[in-house]
């Protein structure tokens, strides 16, 4: 059998494009761009970082508001590998494009909303006036800036393994890409593996990054699921109404949820 069209074949069954095959040149992004996206509802636990890890929580919905704009937003919150989040940690993302990506994209933002207790936090919104800083308006859900490397990078293996992660044996694609030495010393990454499954949300399994000058950025799927239910069930409408951008303001009686 020809190898270029058995691996090819592989890596569409598995969520990616036909054209990521041995040898062929791409980009990290359009690697991650080929995945399944998640659907509203979709949400996972991933365990990551580089030296210190931790955990984050990705979950994604859909808020109609009031006129039926359809706002999709991440709901993210963090805490210790393995163990419960924080709810003090959590931040809702409104996206400006109404749409889910991949992990690697760098969304655009309506609005960023905090919660801690009974009180909420809205900053970089697009409705107010008040100057944003850049990094305020966007969302980086690997947060490590320097894993967004735009440079092509050469697919030097593309095969089918079967991996345990999330407590379940799944069947993934595991594409190995390097990148060519670069003078630029903000381009740090080496080489990326990328183990890739319609099983999880975003496709991605596990991910692992070799950037020079610190340790291995790592992530795996830790669980994942369906049916996601917002810890801030408060429309945007109404916290915009009980807050000033980059100001905290306590939620009603009767409004918590």
């Amino acid at each position: 059998m020809n190898r270029f069209c058995f691996i090819s074949g592989t890596a569409a069954a598995f969520g990616l494009s036909n054209s990521i095959a041995e040898g062929s040149m791409t980009t990290q992004a359009a690697l991650f761009a080929s995945l399944p996206r998640p659907k509203a509802g979709d949400w996972t636990r991933i365990i990551l970082g580089s030296g210190a890890v931790y955990q984050k929580q990705i979950g994604t919905g859909i808020e109609v508001a009031s006129d039926g704009t359809k706002r999709a937003y991440y709901e993210i919150q963090v805490g210790s590998p393995g163990g419960s989040c924080n709810p003090n940690s959590l931040r809702k993302a409104y996206l400006r494009n109404a749409q889910f990506g991949s992990l690697l994209d760098v969304y655009p933002l309506v609005s960023n909303i905090g919660r801690s207790a009974n009180l909420v936090f809205r900053y970089a919104d697009v409705t107010d006036t008040a100057h944003h800083e850049l990094e305020d308006t966007q969302l980086r859900l690997l947060d490590q800036k320097v894993l967004y490397d735009a440079r092509p990078l050469r697919v030097v293996s593309v095969r089918r393994e079967r991996i345990h992660v999330a407590n379940r044996n799944v069947d993934a694609t595991h594409v190995v890409g390097e990148f060519a030495a670069s003078h630029d010393p903000l381009a740090r990454l080496r080489r990326i593996e990328l183990w890739s499954t319609p099983a999880f949300p975003f496709g991605v399994a596990r991910y692992r990054a070799t950037i020079a000058g610190l340790d291995p950025y790592e992530l795996h799927v830790y669980s994942a699921g369906t049916a996601y239910a917002s810890d801030l069930r408060m429309p945007l409408e109404r916290i915009r109404a009980i807050t000033k951008d980059g100001e905290y303001g306590q939620i009603p009686p009767g409004l918590a949820s």
